[in-house]
């Protein structure tokens, strides 16, 4: 059943509702660490999480966060992304302050995580908005080229023992290239800065020099000196992939190449939460524009809101 109220009375809700009292569980433990850089992250949450719950209307004092089961699985799947975000920061969060290789590895493999959740974020974002503007016609379009996309994917692994191993290669590349330059340029378009488009490229991939070999490579070193470990930066990981790499390093020579871990890890995880908070801007003000201030119909139709 849709909840009725008016704009301003939702928004004295919601902003009466904070991580620590509100949250569940991780998000009342961890908060601050993740708003510190991360503000925006609350703000989402208070806007477009909390509208879809128990929390508001009548429910106000209700326990129960879930979303109220009439509520349109467009906004139950932004808001679980948003969740997912959340969590993956927290776990590489745990990560800092041990000192054991494996670590690292487990830091970046969440790092990699936020980038690919963060995108599938804004790709959502950007649908609900032209859901919002251009009415259903527009996102089924773009559901039928990704319908298209994995019917080709199928073709692929179906038709990649027939061809050469090469060719195989080349053709499973081609689909996910395709796939992901028309999702990437939608972002971009959406995201309208240039700068910060390239600065979310720079810092994700960054990321994935470090996440990409420790899935895909045999082994991922580093160097133990002193009770520290030394790992390579981003810009001269390509130097040391493999075990003799690291053989006989010659750290007066050579130490420039390296950082401590510990060093590099709280730098990229400051990072990671400025930019994320960056790119949650534009989300959060689209979104507060259809829901809040014009009332698009299709928006409080998904969160089954009435704004009189």
């Amino acid at each position: 059943m849709s909840v009725t109220m008016t704009s301003d009375e939702l928004l004295n809700c919601v902003n009466c509702l904070n991580y620590k009292k509100n949250g569940i569980g991780i998000e009342n433990d961890f908060c601050e660490k993740i708003t510190d850089d991360f503000p925006n992250s609350e703000l989402f949450w208070k806007l477009f999480v909390t509208p879809m719950s128990n929390r508001i209307g009548s429910n106000i004092n209700n326990d129960e966060p879930g979303a109220r089961t009439e509520v349109d699985s467009d906004i139950k799947e932004l808001s679980h992304i948003h969740f997912s975000v959340f969590y993956n920061l927290v776990q590489a969060l745990k990560c800092l302050d041990k000192k054991d290789f494996e670590y690292f590895e487990y830091f970046y493999i969440r790092m990699g995580m936020v980038s690919s959740l963060s995108i599938a974020l804004l790709y959502r974002v950007f649908l609900l908005v032209k859901d919002c503007n251009k009415g259903k016609e527009f996102v089924q379009d773009i559901k039928l080229k990704k319908n298209v996309q994995g019917e080709l994917s199928d073709w692929y692994n179906k038709e990649k023992k027939k061809i050469s191993k090469n060719t195989s290669h080349r053709s499973r590349t081609f689909h996910i290239s395709i796939y992901k330059e028309s999702v990437y340029n939608n972002i971009k378009d959406y995201i309208n800065d240039s700068n910060l488009y390239s600065k979310m490229s720079e810092v994700f991939e960054g990321f994935a020099k470090f996440r990409n070999p420790i899935i895909h490579d045999a082994i991922t070193m580093g160097l133990y000196i002193d009770g520290e470990v030394y790992l390579p930066l981003k810009e001269k990981r390509k130097l040391y992939k493999k075990h003799d790499d690291f053989l006989n390093v010659d750290m007066a020579q050579n130490g420039k190449d390296f950082i401590v871990q510990k060093k590099l890890m709280e730098s990229d995880f400051i990072l990671i939460k400025s930019t994320l908070n960056d790119l949650w801007k534009k989300p959060i003000d689209d979104l507060y524009r259809l829901l809040y201030v014009e009332k698009n119909p299709v928006l409080l139709k998904k969160f089954q809101l009435t704004l009189i």
